[in-house]
């Protein structure tokens, strides 16, 4: 028996960190118009009834972030009603791993599970890491509350830079090593830092292409599926 379902050689997820409002926009429809299913990180705290502009601390330190549009709630309840898995990114996006409180990172982590289900009606079943570096005590609340934690930084991340050549490239790669790769995706479009939407569109269609060797599906149901046998913390 293969470590993947069926006839599958390789495994691959597409998260989306944030929960910006071209997630909603823009990726839900490309992914939905392939019959494909990502993982979409949100940050409950910051969630409002309708799309929001908020201020993201971009690197490990107490600069100034970029502001973002948050998708609303509503939005990221269709989506959930579509099969999209809505993840746990912690309540407010704070520095999680440098809080010396861990009873501080409990509340954090119990407060997002709880807001998210209250909100979508679905129990998260992924937890990514702000700035994936995982506070040590906290993890094991994690663990206990989902199927999956990213707590590293993943294979493969799609910014500005990023080209088509290169994308299909790493599928090859998953099918050749027999990997479960994990992709990450900030923003789309024409945001500082946005990968272009014409790569993920041309990408996704490479992707499509490929369903037959690469199961393609949220981390959630992935890490679920293998976890009985393998470690699921990435």
């Amino acid at each position: 028996m293969g470590r993947f379902p069926g006839s599958y050689k390789a495994a691959i997820s597409y998260t989306f960190d944030d929960g910006t409002a071209d997630h909603y926009h823009k990726a839900f429809p490309l992914l939905a118009q392939r019959g494909l299913r990502g993982t979409f990180f949100v940050i409950p705290g910051l969630i409002k009834d309708e799309e929001t502009d908020v201020e993201l601390r971009s690197q490990l330190d107490n600069g100034p972030g970029r502001p973002r549009r948050l998708a609303s709630w509503r939005e990221l309840g269709a989506m959930a009603h579509l099969g999209q898995e809505i993840g746990n990114h912690s309540l407010t996006h704070q520095l999680l791993w440098r809080q010396r409180d861990s009873a501080e990172v409990q509340r954090d982590i119990l407060e997002s599970y709880e807001l998210l289900f209250a909100e979508i009606g679905v129990e998260p079943r992924s937890w990514a890491w702000p700035y994936y570096r995982p506070h040590l005590a906290g993890e094991k609340t994690v663990r206990r509350l989902h199927a999956y934690s990213r707590s590293r930084k993943p294979q493969l991340s799609f910014g500005k830079n990023m080209t088509l050549d290169r994308a299909n490239a790493w599928l090859d790669k998953a099918v050749h090593y027999k990997e479960w790769f994990i992709v990450v995706i900030h923003q789309i479009g024409n945001a500082p830092g946005a990968v272009a939407e014409e790569v993920v569109e041309k990408h996704l269609d490479y992707a499509e292409s490929k369903r037959s060797e690469i199961w393609i599906a949220p981390t959630g149901e992935i890490a679920r599926y293998l976890g009985s046998r393998f470690s699921t913390c990435e």
